[in-house]
C-alpha cells in the first residue's frame, strides 16, 4: 500500500527513533521501508543493516543530497503511495493510515502531509490554516526575527503567536488545501509523482519538494494537509552539521530562476542581500555570502541551468 523513503546523512540516533516509530504503522498498512544512506560517517548504514533487517538499505557512495537520493529509490517502488520522511522526525500513532485514507478518498489529491510539530509538540510554521490576520502577523514577526536573530523576547512572542495560530487551525475533520507542502513528512501519489517527472535532480537539499508540489499543482493535482495525522520534527539535523550550507544560495537562486524567470531572479538577488546581516550575526561571513550570491546571480542570468554547488570542507 505504501513505501516509506528516508534519506540519511549522519543522523544515526535519530534515524533509529524514526524507524521505531514507523515500523508498526507500516506493518499495519502493508508496505515497505527504504533508507538511502548518503555515505554517513557515523555508522548510520551499519545500524540499519544490523538492527533493522526489514528495511531496504541503499548505501550511496557519496552525498548526493535529498532529491537525487530519492530518485535512486523511486524505480524500485511498486506501491501506490510514497511517504517521504525525514530521519529526524517521528510519526504519531495512526498517522500513516490516516494519510492513506485521505488519499484513497480523493483520487485528485497528488500529495498530502500531516501537521508538523516540534519534538516537544509545539506548533511549527507549517501546522495548518488560520485567519488571514494571524498568518500576516506571523509573517511580520518572522521577518523581524531575521533582522534581530538574538532577541529572545521577540522569539518568545513569535512562539506564542504560533500557538495562537495552531489553536485556530482545524484539529479534526477533513483535509484542507495548501498551495505548497513541506518535504519533512510528505505523502505523494506515485502516479502523480511519475506524471510530473519525480524530483528535479539539480537541487541538492532544499526547495526540491516545493518545486515538486508546484509542478503537481500546475498539472492539476491538489495538495492538502490532514489534521488527523501528526509528525514531530527535530528539524534540519543533517543540515546543521555544516558550518555553512554551500548549496542554499545556488539552490535558492535556481528555484527562483526556474519559477519566476529573470525578473524574479533580480528581485531575489536584491532582497537576499538585505538579509546578509542576519547570516553574519550567526557567524557566517557576509563577504563570502555576498560573493556566492553574485556568482549564482550571474550564472543564472546567463543560463537557467543550475550553477552547481561549491562544496567546501568547512
Amino acid at each position: 500500500m505504501v513505501s516509506v523513503v528516508l534519506v540519511s546523512w549522519n543522523t544515526r540516533d535519530l534515524l533509529g527513533h524514526c524507524l521505531d516509530s514507523i515500523k508498526p504503522q507500516v506493518e499495519a498498512c502493508g508496505g515497505d521501508v527504504w533508507v538511502v544512506d548518503n555515505d554517513s560517517s557515523d555508522g548510520s548504514a551499519d545500524l540499519v543493516a544490523r538492527d533493522y533487517p526489514w528495511v531496504n538499505l541503499i548505501r550511496n557512495p557519496g552525498n548526493d543530497g535529498f532529491a537525487r537520493a530519492c530518485n535512486i529509490v523511486f524505480p524500485h517502488l511498486d506501491h501506490p503511495y510514497v511517504f517521504l520522511f525525514n530521519p529526524d522526525a517521528t510519526l504519531d500513532e495512526g498517522s500513516l493510515a490516516a494519510m492513506i485514507r485521505v488519499m484513497e478518498a480523493d483520487p485528485k489529491l497528488g500529495a498530502i502531509m500531516p501537521k508538523l510539530l516540534t519534538a516537544d509538540g509545539a506548533p511549527t510554521h507549517f501546522v495548518g490554516r488560520a485567519p488571514r490576520w494571524l498568518a500576516i502577523r506571523l509573517r511580520v514577526q518572522r521577518t523581524l526575527m531575521w533582522r534581530f536573530p538574538h532577541s529572545s523576547a521577540l522569539r518568545d512572542y513569535w512562539e506564542r503567536a504560533a500557538a495562537d495560530y495552531l489553536a485556530h487551525s482545524a484539529s479534526s475533520g477533513g483535509p484542507y488545501p495548501r498551495k505548497l507542502l513541506e518535504g519533512a513528512a510528505l505523502m505523494v501519489r506515485r502516479s502523480a509523482l511519475e506524471a510530473v517527472g519525480r524530483f528535479d535532480p539539480s537541487f541538492f537539499c532544499g526547495y526540491e519538494e516545493t518545486d515538486l508540489t508546484i509542478r503537481m499543482r500546475q498539472a492539476g493535482w491538489r495538495l492538502a494537509v490532514t489534521p488527523l495525522a501528526t509528525a514531530r520534527h527535530w528539524d534540519q539535523q543533517s543540515r546543521l552539521q555544516w558550518k555553512t550550507r554551500p548549496w542554499e544560495i545556488p539552490d535558492g537562486f535556481y528555484f527562483v530562476r526556474k519559477h519566476k524567470g529573470r525578473l524574479g531572479l533580480v528581485l531575489h538577488y536584491l532582497t537576499s542581500r538585505r538579509r546578509l546581516r542576519h547570516f553574519a550575526a550567526w557567524g557566517f561571513s557576509a563577504h563570502e555570502l555576498r560573493r556566492q550570491q553574485g556568482e549564482a546571480f550571474r550564472a543564472l542570468w546567463r543560463s537557467p541551468e543550475h550553477p552547481g554547488v561549491p562544496f567546501s570542507s568547512d
